[in-house]
């Protein structure tokens, strides 16, 4: 809450009243849980205000119940002078202005770390829940139980039709519904958001390659069938895993943690940003490059499976 400098004492008193009673009684509390908001701030702040130093009308001027003023000034790493020595040379040797506030302040460095173990984490676990959600979506639809396999279409192309940005904001609604709103639980809708966008579509191409061999008349059943399914749709799925890695940058519109909302938070306070966003463009490219790595072995590895059971059959 603000005033005007000038002319407004009794309303900056009024509202210091206020504040004061809202946190002793538990109404800022109320509301905060009512919106499943986080209350540790609030609880120790009713705390606070409940004691008999502060619950008086003159606690707004004791020292011992203000929190302190924020500090302004930004505490540097302690690697910032290597840092802006490097970055001078850099641009006394070779002409290139580069800047890393990153690495300069601790904040900056702090959220730099915790945007890119985030990054690996809903890397992760979008690939994880991807792949789960194409063997589930794909056993439904591969289903000789028309309601099963009906039911599970409808959700495959309402998911199709659906923007990712809109089924990031329903997923965040939804479990904004039943947990209080956290970094955690951003992130566990955007996985469950990428996973089931993703998920769906490779769950598609799955239920198709079962239904191909099912026309192929092959002696395959239960088990068998579906392994060979997957190694003849691992094309398939294999690009849908790495559209859900390259996607993860999205997650950052619902306020996921990641490395793209930690740099924006970071060159909000900071210069630098053709050089952040430009880093930012590396990580996601080597870690992107890594996906496609890793999802070219397991595609090999689904073939030579389907192959071998060829053979044998």
């Amino acid at each position: 809450m603000a005033v005007a400098r000038q002319g407004s004492d009794e309303l900056a008193r009024a509202l210091d009243l206020i504040s004061q009673i809202f946190h002793r009684d538990g109404l800022f509390l109320d509301i905060a849980r009512s919106q499943r908001i986080g209350t540790t701030f609030l609880e120790q702040q009713q705390r606070v205000w409940r004691k008999p130093e502060c619950n008086t009308d003159s606690g707004a001027t004791n020292p011992a119940c203000v929190l302190a003023p924020l500090a302004a000034e930004l505490k540097p790493t302690p690697f910032a002078g290597a840092v802006s020595a490097f970055e001078s040379w850099l641009d006394s040797h070779a002409d290139i202005e580069l800047s890393l506030p990153m690495l300069k302040t601790a904040p900056a460095w702090s959220m730099f770390q915790e945007g890119v173990l985030n990054s690996l984490i809903l890397i992760v676990g979008a690939l994880i829940a991807t792949l789960a959600f194409a063997l589930l979506f794909g056993a439904a639809m591969g289903s000789r139980v028309a309601p099963l396999r009906w039911l599970a279409r409808l959700v495959t192309v309402t998911l199709q039709s659906s923007p990712i940005v809109l089924t990031l904001v329903i997923a965040a609604a939804i479990v904004h519904a039943f947990f209080t709103y956290s970094d955690a639980v951003a992130l566990a809708a955007s996985i469950a958001a990428l996973g089931l966008a993703n998920g769906s579509n490779a769950g598609q191409a799955l239920s198709e390659a079962v239904w191909s061999l099912r026309a192929e008349r092959t002696t395959a059943r239960g088990f068998d069938l579906f392994t060979r399914a997957l190694g003849r749709s691992a094309t398939q799925i294999v690009a849908f895993l790495i559209n859900a890695a390259k996607g993860t940058p999205i997650a950052s519109f619902i306020g996921a943690p990641e490395l793209l909302s930690a740099l924006t938070d970071i060159t909000s306070f900071s210069s630098g940003r053709a050089t952040t966003y430009t880093l930012l463009l590396v990580f996601y490219t080597v870690v992107v490059i890594g996906v496609v790595w890793l999802c070219g072995k397991l595609r090999l590895y689904l073939e030579g499976r389907q192959r071998r059971a060829e053979a044998v059959a």
